[in-house]
């Protein structure tokens, strides 16, 4: 019985090893304003950012998802039209939550900015940010395969790179509380359930990640992302 146990184990060995080794890793590439972080007007709490550009609440579930990708393996990276320095404070920043959390080793593969956007071939120059400039994952891994960004506009996407996005859809002013306002811009939460869905977005988008990156080599991932973040699949599972 010892030799049969003895035997089955060295077996399980190098199975275990290929299977670890054959885990895809993600980039994972994120979006700041909007995303990661609120421009605010005023210092909201212990999770707001001063820099000389303005003030900036960092979004609930932020570290939590980061470390959580990490540790999984995964690379990270940011991804925003703002500049260069504003970009790299705000990863410092970042680094150093992560880092009080125990995860030293943690680093961002790579902070791209303003100078990194692609040039919407056509754009007029008086046309919106988001309808001038796109967003080349590209320029974070050649092969997309594995590429996802999470953004809360749908038009940064490059042609032929749609499926690579996870978008968090309409975005909401970071409010402590949910409170019915007697003059809102049309950035307010109107409702509970949208307040609600405004303050999770990052940690809803961890658990379909987390989801769709431990499915078999033989599904889709990005396909399987996309369907968690619809609720599609996670209705076809329960029934």
């Amino acid at each position: 019985m010892h030799r049969l146990l003895a035997l089955l184990f060295c077996l399980y060995l190098p199975w275990a090893s290929f299977a670890a080794k054959s885990a895809p890793v993600f980039d994972v590439v994120f979006d700041i304003d909007w995303t990661l972080f609120y421009p605010v007007q005023n210092p909201m709490d212990d999770k707001t950012v001063s820099l000389p550009e303005g003030y900036f609440r960092m979004a609930d579930g932020v570290v939590d998802t980061l470390i959580a990708i990490h540790r999984k393996g995964h690379r990270i990276s940011l991804f925003s039209g703002g500049t260069k320095s504003r970009n790299h404070a705000l990863a410092s920043y970042l680094l150093e939550q992560i880092a009080a959390r125990g995860e030293a080793s943690f680093q961002f593969y790579k902070v791209l900015n303003f100078d990194d956007l692609t040039l919407r071939p056509g754009a007029k120059d008086d046309a919106s940010f988001t309808d001038k400039w796109m967003k080349d994952l590209r320029k974070i891994n050649a092969n997309l395969q594995y590429v996802v960004l999470i953004d809360d506009s749908s038009k940064f996407s490059v042609p032929g790179q749609e499926r690579n996005l996870y978008w968090i859809e309409k975005t909401y002013n970071f409010q402590p509380q949910f409170g019915r306002l007697k003059e809102h811009d049309g950035y307010d939460a109107p409702t509970y359930k949208e307040w609600l869905q405004e303050r999770r977005k990052i940690i809803s988008f961890s658990e379909h990640f987390l989801r769709a990156s431990l499915l078999s080599a033989t599904e889709d991932p990005l396909k399987a992302l996309w369907e968690y973040r619809s609720h599609f699949r996670m209705c076809r599972e329960l029934f």
